[in-house]
């Protein structure tokens, strides 16, 4: 790989901090996989983020129930980050990309676990409820998330509909950290799963690939819910990265799109 952090390694020891089992450094002290329990299908998992400077972490489709091992874990690496301790809740928001990832349920165990989590979703995927944001936005557009977050402005969300019709993506970028997650839209696996248009879910991956290639020019790590988290860096590793998940689908929806 050419990401230039350290990519799934531990703390160094003389850091007098150690990971917890339940999660999976890959960006140390920013970013984390939370892998989920054995799935007979595929591997599946969540991610932990937690920006420099705030004082609480975001979850993007976190997929493992939240155990006690699991907050205990996530509210350590919060602390770790944050450098004290970390507040109550340690998670300020719960961002997913659509709603079977997590489930009604799924959700609201979460923020059982963490008091005044913030739930956001698209407003097609969940209904409405106490300390849930139901975001309307325009298919195949950047926005920035529209939070009171020091993190807020450089967090982004698109609507990329196909899998599901209002299945988002996310982006981060700060101090040379470029994050993408894309659900299950990046998993040509999940064609068989897709409750909407397998055309219109590669469609999303070609505007994805297109629309982010001149600008992930720093080192980018691209996040799925299933399948291989893969890093790389400049123009032509992305294009590369995502064409191949495009090429991964039956060869009748990507055929007549060109893909480079």
């Amino acid at each position: 790989l050419e990401y230039p952090y350290p990519l799934g390694r531990t703390m160094p020891a003389s850091s007098g901090w150690a990971v917890g089992p339940s999660l999976e450094p890959l960006v140390e002290g920013v970013l984390y996989r939370i892998p989920a329990p054995a799935n007979p299908w595929i591997p599946t998992q969540g991610y932990l983020l937690t920006p420099p400077a705030a004082k609480q972490g975001v979850l993007i489709d976190p997929m493992a129930p939240p155990s006690e091992a699991v907050v205990r874990d996530i509210t350590a690496a919060v602390a770790h980050a944050s450098q004290g301790t970390a507040p109550e809740p340690a998670i300020s928001h719960l961002f997913l990309s659509h709603n079977h990832i997590v489930g009604t349920s799924g959700w609201r165990r979460w923020r059982t676990a963490f008091p005044g989590l913030r739930v956001v979703a698209d407003e097609n995927e969940v209904c409405a409820d106490d300390g849930v944001q139901r975001v309307s936005m325009t298919p195949h557009v950047w926005t920035p998330y529209e939070g009171d977050a020091s993190w807020s402005t450089r967090f982004l969300l698109a609507k990329i509909p196909g899998h599901r019709p209002g299945h988002l993506a996310f982006r981060y970028r700060d101090r040379g950290h470029s994050f993408l997650w894309g659900g299950d839209t990046l998993d040509p696996a999940s064609e068989r799963f897709c409750e909407d248009s397998v055309s219109s879910q590669v469609a999303s991956l070609l505007w994805m690939r297109d629309s982010l290639s001149s600008e992930l020019v720093a080192p980018t790590v691209v996040m799925p819910t299933h399948g291989a988290v893969t890093a790389g860096s400049g123009p032509t590793w992305f294009q590369n990265d995502i064409t191949s998940r495009i090429r991964g689908f039956s060869e009748q929806y990507w055929k007549h799109a060109e893909p480079r």
